[in-house]
């Protein structure tokens, strides 16, 4: 049996070396992490001054617990243009996952009636949901959940 493929943000594939799965499952699971890490391409940037299109096209855009901050401190338009942008930078066929926690806490940016507004918006710029989950937790006595859905670009697009 031989290794599988890594895939990176950016497409394509990283076949370093094949190796047989002969490695104990602790260092086998290292050696991907290694891999993957080294091909997956982090940035810090304020989402709002960044060009997505001009680096893209993007297999995976991940926006963790990160929406409803611009939201809070930009017009709804520009909240728009962002989906906008992300969507022409996702790869046809690619995915934006979405993670924000939503509950009934003091910060009404984060009551579930508008995080699923921000989900809703880029359905409407173009992604498809193609699956939604809600993790449930509590914390400091308040229940909470985070909204996750994973979305996807038209693979014709």
């Amino acid at each position: 049996m031989w290794g599988a493929d890594v895939h990176t943000a950016h497409g394509g594939s990283h076949r370093s070396r094949r190796r047989p799965l002969r490695y104990a499952r602790g260092d086998r699971a290292r050696e991907r992490a290694a891999i993957v890490a080294a091909t997956i391409d982090f940035r810090v940037a304020n989402v709002m001054e960044y060009d997505p299109p001009a680096e893209g096209p993007w297999d995976l855009v991940v926006l963790s617990e990160t929406i409803y901050y611009p939201g809070w401190l930009y017009a709804f338009f520009n909240i728009a243009w962002l989906a906008v942008q992300l969507f022409m930078a996702t790869r046809a066929g690619g995915r934006l996952l979405l993670a924000n926690t939503q509950g009934d806490m003091k910060d009404y940016f984060v009551r579930p009636w508008l995080i699923r507004r921000y989900r809703d918006l880029f359905l409407n710029v173009g992604y498809h949901l193609e699956t939604e989950e809600i993790c449930r937790g509590t914390k400091h006595g308040v229940d909470l959940g985070i909204l996750m859905p994973l979305l996807t670009k038209d693979p014709q697009s």
